[in-house]
């Protein structure tokens, strides 16, 4: 599989914000990400949250990787109260889903 390229804005965003990260070369930051994104693609194909035209937008963890025609072009790392909330939302959602295909 070929590697994505990571835009400059997201790798600087990734070495800045992810615990750890900040003597990683470029190189060493598109082979971690492409390592995500793969991973998901494999084991846990739901976890890609917005599929469209132009791209897509995975969630590892608590790292958001938006993918725009080959290209990563950014990566949020979301705050883990706000991971909670997500986690709260999805669940209510996935119980109402169940509730409603039982009917």
């Amino acid at each position: 599989m070929k590697l994505l390229k990571v835009n400059k804005k997201a790798a600087d965003t990734y070495r800045h914000t992810v615990k750890g990260n900040y003597k990683l070369s470029d190189n060493k930051i598109q082979q971690k990400l492409n390592r995500h994104i793969i991973c998901l693609q494999e084991r846990e194909p739901d976890r890609v949250i917005k599929q469209g035209l132009m791209g897509k937008v995975y969630l590892y963890g608590n790292l958001m990787i938006k993918v725009r025609w080959g290209k990563i072009v950014e990566v949020i790392n979301l705050p883990y109260k706000l991971r909670i909330e997500k986690r709260l939302e999805d669940s209510v959602f996935q119980a109402i889903e169940n509730q409603l295909n039982n009917k």
